[in-house]
């Protein structure tokens, strides 16, 4: 039996010809993949939890509007509509601490997994980019997306996926260096 395509899969939910199952399927083929960019992304596990749901229920509503013809895998089309949906949350987000603050209430912070020293210095020299820079460093080098389809999911061209990812190694580079021995972090070449 032969697995279904993400198209197969989109064109079953639009059709309404087993919605359910087809939905399924598609979340548990990408929804790890869509969560990790949101957390890259949002630098923030609740902000990329709501944005992946949000995904998804876009995902199932907008079912009839991906385009088999740009790529038979989802996974490109589905971070377009996360990277929109983490960039309202985190706006969102920022009023609702705006309000907070101004009635003399501190948010809460979330507490980090416990990780290694050189798993910490890493993201934190991440958390240090600018949100352009992260993108397309988790993209390239942690999803293995090439520089074309890095494009497709950012909407931008090639030239600045390649430049946005230069910045983005050299800044990490600098950032590490100034903290850590030669060789103790490194940062793939891909």
């Amino acid at each position: 039996m032969t697995t279904p395509s993400d198209a197969t899969l989109l064109n079953a939910i639009a059709a309404e010809k087993s919605p359910g199952s087809a939905f399924s399927r598609l979340y548990a083929r990408h929804a790890d993949p869509v969560f990790r960019y949101g957390l890259v992304v949002s630098q923030c596990a609740a902000i990329a939890e709501d944005a992946t749901q949000d995904t998804f229920v876009q995902m199932f509503e907008r079912a009839s509007e991906y385009d088999a013809a740009r790529s038979e895998s989802a996974l490109g089309w589905l971070y377009g509509l996360l990277r929109n949906n983490v960039r309202k949350l985190i706006r969102e987000r920022a009023v609702e601490a705006q309000h907070i603050e101004a009635q003399g209430v501190a948010p809460s912070t979330e507490h980090l997994c416990q990780l290694s020293d050189d798993v910490m210095e890493l993201q934190s020299a991440i958390s240090l980019l600018n949100i352009e820079q992260r993108e397309v460093l988790f993209l390239i080098s942690l999803e293995g997306l090439d520089y074309a389809a890095a494009s497709n999911v950012l909407g931008i061209p090639i030239g600045t996926v390649r430049s946005r990812l230069s910045r983005a190694r050299h800044e990490l580079r600098a950032t590490i260096a100034k903290d850590e021995p030669v060789n103790k972090v490194e940062v793939s070449h891909g």
